[in-house]
């Protein structure tokens, strides 16, 4: 089984027989109103400082700042040349671009472009998952190349949505539902919306939810919290279960 630990807004470390992935976990720069990786959780990413140490795969759904610093990202490729990092092309090059980027860095470095609501497999260092290209939730991000994951282990299945709008148009018929998904790390607004819950009812069907995308109780100018906790109380019992990631550093599953 899978050990999943909450790094911080849509970051994760998940490990299972041996192997580790993360997605999403190396972003540095604060995007109010949600949590960036601490300084300190940064540099042992980077220096392979347990448990980050022996890392076999990173995934990126997309680019933006509060999921993917492009920086921190190469220099953890540069100390640890058995790790390979999967994205979008669009990612891939934003990394390629940088200053810091160095051609020795290219057989660490895949990628892949995926049609829009279609499902692709991959295997990559020994880890098996499928990819799905999804649209970015807003209107303001309609190019953002958004990619979901599922990781296929062989007890255990694991779906990440990255930043994908929780709406029909985007789930209806990918056949997620029929996949046996374990756990769900889906953004908050799955739950909030009612046409999302629909959606985590007849397409996705999780056994459990991992709530992430959750604000910083201390920049929370909306009250978005509050939002969460109310639909908790009022249909929790029609939901899942729920696990919600409220402070980085959780574990939620050992």
């Amino acid at each position: 089984m899978s050990n999943i630990r909450y790094i911080a807004n849509a970051g994760f470390l998940i490990e299972n027989m041996g192997k580790k992935v993360m997605i999403d976990a190396i972003h540095a720069k604060q995007i109010d109103p949600y949590y960036n990786v601490d300084r300190q959780t940064i540099d042992k990413i980077i220096n392979g400082i347990p448990p980050f140490d022996n890392m076999d795969l990173l995934l990126f759904t997309h680019y933006h700042p509060d999921h993917f610093d492009g920086e921190a990202t190469l220099q953890t490729l540069r100390n640890h040349p058995n790790t390979k990092l999967f994205s979008s092309k669009q990612t891939v090059e934003l990394l390629k671009n940088l200053s810091q980027y160095d051609i020795s860095l290219e057989q660490q470095l895949i990628y892949d472009e995926v049609e829009l609501n279609t499902i692709k497999d991959f295997s990559v260092n020994g880890i098996d998952f499928s990819v799905t290209s999804l649209t970015h939730d807003g209107n303001d991000y309609k190019n953002v190349v958004n990619f979901a994951y599922l990781l296929k282990f062989k007890n255990e299945r694991i779906y990440h949505c990255g930043d994908a709008k929780p709406d029909l148009i985007n789930y209806e018929n990918l056949g997620l539902d029929k996949l046996n998904i374990n756990y769900a790390l889906l953004d908050f607004p799955y739950i909030t919306l009612p046409r999302a819950r629909k959606v985590i009812r007849d397409h996705i069907k999780p056994q459990k939810i991992v709530l992430m995308h959750m604000p910083n109780k201390e920049k929370d100018e909306y009250n978005w919290l509050g939002s969460i906790y109310k639909v908790v109380d009022r249909y929790g019992d029609e939901l899942p279960e729920l696990i919600l990631c409220e402070e980085p550093g959780k574990v939620v599953r050992r």
